[in-house]
């Protein structure tokens, strides 16, 4: 078994990024990210890293359903064990872990983690030049989308479903 910090810090963010693409985001096929990898890790200039890559990738993808999380540390005081376990299981530097647990505990530090994990809602603001913040909601229901007032800004809707996005090339949203 090969050792992180014996890896080529090229390979290992190329490994990195492609790891997070294919057990993350849904867009790119994983065909593609693994053919990507494999192409960046040859520009690069590490060909023979190419075939490891490739091998990395693959295999997490027959298995990405069955990869092994560390186990929450019993002993939520031994701040290493603790900061480990949140940093692999929340994606989260251990440097950063290491200094929030001992100011916040680990039962906050782990709350905090999983917030930042949290994807935001989309958020939009009415062009008040051109229509007020009711008048834009009522536009966007009438195209399906749901919104709702923001709670801190006076111009804004939270999306709650449907896509505004489609609609940025037409006039009356601008």
């Amino acid at each position: 078994q090969l050792h992180l910090s014996r890896l080529d810090n090229d390979v290992l963010l190329i490994l990195r990024l492609s790891l997070y693409q294919i057990l993350h985001l849904d867009r790119v096929p994983a065909s593609a990210v693994v053919d990507d990898a494999v192409d960046l890790t040859r520009q690069a200039r590490k060909h023979s890293a190419a075939g490891f890559v490739n091998a990395v990738l693959r295999s997490t993808l027959r298995n990405r359903h069955r990869l092994p999380l560390p186990a929450r540390p019993d002993d939520l005081g031994d701040h290493k064990t603790a900061a480990a376990y949140l940093g692999v299981t929340h994606s989260h530097p251990d440097w950063l872990i290491q200094r929030w647990l001992p100011r916040y505990g680990f039962v906050n530090t782990e709350r905090w983690v999983q917030f930042n994990n949290d994807t935001p809602p989309l958020t939009i603001r009415a062009n008040t030049v051109r229509v007020n913040r009711e008048q834009l909601a009522a536009a966007l229901a009438a195209e399906g989308i749901e919104t709702e007032p923001t709670a801190y800004t006076p111009h804004g809707l939270i999306v709650r479903a449907g896509n505004p996005l489609r609609l940025i090339g037409e006039t009356s949203y601008r």
